[in-house]
């Protein structure tokens, strides 16, 4: 059997580098660049980062430097060390010089032969006793997500690590200890990885104990908690108890961790929530300028439990070329439904289609009910008064549109949403649908029912850092009922444009006058498919293919859609991507008045 090594330590090679290289005066030439060739299985970028030979461009740092045998030495070891941790103990490095293509120009070059990677041949797992062996030998095996015959790597072993510690804190264990080492035999070309576990005491939730609240009480703390005293501990539910006070908007900060000094009575942990309230009263105004708004202007202002009610007041304006409205909105979180929270909006918005411009009048109150950590659900009721300000599109029946409707509907939806991130997600999907459901019963002029549902998913391609895949799926349609089954334009669907079909003008993609001002439809549907990609930092390109189409009822052939594909690029910042796309019209319709190549801008996805 061969020697053994415990990882992250080394195995040495022999080095071989470039010497007696001179430069016109004599001396060691200048490095002007550094590559590296034959890398296949670990970052490259990564590998050059670390190089002491790469030239500098920082500030006050010289930027190239001399050669030096022994600095290349180190370099090797140096890339050594970093195959090592994704198992290669065997990789073998010669340093050589190189002109470069201008006169005084020398380049360093590593060439790396990798060879073959060591993999794991065993896996033992030691717990304290014989019993503790039975329950959790096999499981730990298997959430350790190590497996026999696999590449040995450093962050698999750390990772395993770290993956039993969760799994036995999420039953009830939360102190237990992983140690581990990992035996390398490197002439063998394998590992033997060995953890040592201890689960430790079972333990439960004990009775909270809240610091750092000053206007927000207790009570309303302790009543967004997901864990009773007495209950199994868990850390999800500790951490979902930490993003429901998150969530609710008054704090700035929440941390729950069990107090493990405090005295500890049955095996029920303390558990000490500590909260930074956030500022009774705040301002934000936003400046942005996207092609379809242009311009735009909003201001919100916020009051936080001023009434002590755990209420949240808060009043939006916005100002933009296709919008304007004040919204005021009140937000109870406690009522006697659990996990259940009320929220009342009133305001008046007056949005400038690209077919109508209406003023609207609405008040709308909502009750909603948080189903998980990704899901909630609600249900509410719309009073609006919609009146015509503007009729652009030549409709069949002028008199129908210019006259202020009154809608009296009970809206409803299920939304599910576990994207990483709201404006630039990499993973997770969403799903929403929502109803709504007008009739004379409930005093509304306009009777009909308008289900709508959403569904999108991001994934990452195997293999590829950065790259991601983009799906999403959009229907809808309105069916009027009664005396008058008539669908004006305020509930009719607009789909093109930046967030839509793009390709297509803002609102414009279905049936349209003769001045190419669009008459919107009962029905619609758009599909996207998107690929994402790295370009260079922040900067990032896309590549879509979207489709989708309104129709004027469905009755219509819903099978005729409208294509378009296109080019974009993203460029990352704090509040999201900025974004440029093209888009290309591949079936237009010879009949419409409008331009099919369409450029957008604007700020996060397209969905």
């Amino acid at each position: 059997m061969g020697k053994a090594l415990e990882a992250p330590r080394a195995i040495g090679q022999a080095l071989e580098t470039a010497v007696g290289a001179r430069d016109d005066q004599g001396g060691p030439p200048l490095i002007t660049a550094v590559d590296l060739t034959g890398v296949d299985n670990a970052p490259k970028d990564t590998l050059l980062g670390m190089l002491e030979a790469a030239p500098r461009v920082e500030p006050g740092a010289e930027k190239a430097k001399r050669y030096d045998p022994l600095m290349a030495q180190r370099d090797i070891r140096r890339i050594q060390r970093a195959y090592e941790a994704h198992g290669y103990f065997n990789v073998q490095v010669k340093a050589r010089l190189e002109p470069g293509a201008l006169p005084g120009v020398t380049r360093l070059i590593y060439d790396v032969h990798e060879n073959s990677p060591v993999l794991i041949d065993k896996i033992l797992l030691t717990l304290p006793d014989e019993p503790a062996q039975r329950r959790w030998s096999r499981r730990l095996v298997r959430v350790s997500g190590l497996k026999a015959g696999e590449r040995f790597s450093l962050a698999a072993y750390e990772k395993a690590k770290g993956a039993i510690k969760a799994y036995l804190a999420e039953r009830a264990h939360p102190k237990a200890k992983v140690r581990g080492q990992a035996r390398i035999y490197p002439e063998e070309l394998r590992a033997e990885v060995a953890l040592e576990i201890d689960p430790g005491a079972q333990y439960f939730f004990g009775p909270p104990v809240v610091v750092g609240n000053k206007r927000m009480s207790e009570r309303y703390i302790l009543s967004r908690l997901k864990f009773t005293p007495g209950q199994p501990f868990k850390a999800s539910v500790l951490e979902a108890s930490q993003q429901e006070l998150l969530n609710s908007g008054f704090f700035d900060s929440a941390v729950l961790s069990p107090d493990y000094l405090a005295p500890i009575q049955g095996k029920r942990l303390p558990i000490q929530v500590v909260v930074d309230e956030r500022p009774a009263h705040g301002v934000q105004l936003g400046l942005g300028w996207g092609t379809e708004e242009g311009a735009r202007l909003r201001l919100d202002q916020t009051n936080r439990n001023i009434l002590g009610l755990n209420e949240e007041i808060s009043f939006r304006g916005k100002i933009s070329e296709i919008y304007q409205g004040l919204v005021a909105a009140v937000r109870l979180p406690q009522t006697p439904l659990e996990r259940t929270e009320t929220l009342v909006r009133v305001g008046v918005e007056q949005p400038d289609n690209q077919a109508y411009e209406s003023r609207n009048h609405f008040a709308m109150p909502v009750l909603e009910t948080h189903l998980d950590k990704y899901a909630r659900a609600w249900v509410g009721y719309l009073y609006e008064q919609s009146r015509m300000v503007n009729l652009k599109a030549a409709v069949p029946d002028k008199a129908f549109e210019n006259q202020t409707f009154l809608i009296s509907s009970v809206k409803a939806g299920v939304n599910f949403d576990s994207r990483d991130s709201p404006l630039n997600p990499t993973r997770g999907s969403q799903i929403a649908l929502e109803v709504e459901w007008a009739t004379n019963g409930l005093g509304s002029e306009l009777s009909f029912v308008r289900p709508q549902i959403e569904a999108s998913q991001i994934f990452g391609l195997p293999g590829w850092r950065g790259w991601y895949v983009a799906l999403r799926a959009k229907a809808g349609f309105t069916i009027g009922y009664g005396d008058d089954q008539r669908i004006p334009l305020i509930r009719r669907f607009f789909p093109g444009g930046p967030d839509s079909v793009r390709g297509y003008p803002y609102q414009c993609l279905g049936p349209l006058d003769s001045a190419g001002k669009p008459l919107g439809g009962e029905a619609m549907i758009v599909g996207n498919a998107e690929l994402r990609f790295p370009l260079w930092r922040e900067l990032g390109g896309v590549i879509f293919l979207d489709a989708g189409n309104a129709y004027e009822s469905i009755d219509t052939d819903m099978g005729a859609l409208r294509y378009a594909a296109g080019l974009g690029l993203r460029y990352n910042t704090p509040v999201g991507p900025v974004r440029v796309d093209w888009g290309y019209q591949l079936n237009p319709d010879p009949n419409a008045p409008i331009d099919d190549n369409q450029f957008y801008f604007s700020v996060g996805q397209a969905f």
